[in-house]
């Protein structure tokens, strides 16, 4: 609908495209988080070698938001 409001070739109906996936992947990152780190925090509460393990492997992992 974006495309055909503007006579650009569809130009900003592409930008508006990557900048809307560009979106949806960082908001992966708390969505991983909830669903692989935290079970496994939750299921090791008891262990904490486990745990200590698992948080070197959180921070070991890059960033995308600072």
């Amino acid at each position: 609908m974006l495309g055909s409001m503007l006579d650009d070739n569809h130009y900003q109906a592409g930008v508006y495209a990557s900048a809307y996936r560009f979106y949806d992947a960082a908001n992966m990152v708390g969505y991983l988080f909830a669903a692989l780190l935290l079970p496994m925090f939750a299921a090791n509460m008891s262990e904490m070698k486990v745990l200590k393990d698992l948080k070197i492997l959180e921070s070991d992992t890059p960033q995308l938001v600072h």
